[in-house]
């Protein structure tokens, strides 16, 4: 059987002008480049290494920082805890790692919800956990929280 390989139509792929330049990896090239600079600006931030704010203590085991002198555990496989007293101890923030950021936003929310409000809200939730058949992670997703946020500030579900 003879086959022209010029003839060979595939039906899956989009119709395109012959003037139109083609994309072969089919990627937005805006949303590639804002995600590789945000990347980029996250890997940065994360190139500064916090241990040059502190001075070994305790055969190794802690490190005193040069700026307050708070001692603080020592562990070289992880230095959150040292990132997390520049960022917020000293105002360097570049020291932050992104989860720390979110983290602290959370909980800088002060709750203005009365303890009666709050049992009677988590009451509801559970209620609703259990009645409408979700899963007991549903209002904890960031898209519930958010949702909750908007309309009763400061209420963080029960734990």
């Amino acid at each position: 059987m003879d086959c022209d390989v010029n003839n060979i139509y595939n039906s899956s792929l989009p119709q395109r002008d012959e003037d139109e330049p083609q994309n072969l990896l089919n990627i937005s090239s805006a949303s590639a480049n804002t995600t590789i600079a945000a990347t980029l600006n996250q890997k940065k931030r994360l190139l500064k290494r916090p241990i040059e704010y502190f001075i070994r203590a305790n055969n190794g085991e802690k490190v005193k920082c040069s700026l307050c002198s708070h001692e603080y555990k020592y562990d070289q496989f992880s230095d959150s805890n040292l990132r997390s007293h520049l960022g917020f101890k000293h105002g360097l923030y570049d020291y932050l790692l992104p989860s720390q950021i979110k983290q602290r936003a959370r909980h800088e929310t002060k709750s203005t919800i009365s303890s009666h409000l709050k049992q009677e809200l988590d009451t509801t939730v559970i209620e609703c956990i259990v009645k409408d058949s979700f899963s007991f992670g549903a209002f904890r997703r960031a898209e519930m929280q958010d949702f909750i946020e908007i309309i009763k500030p400061g209420y963080r579900g029960p734990t």
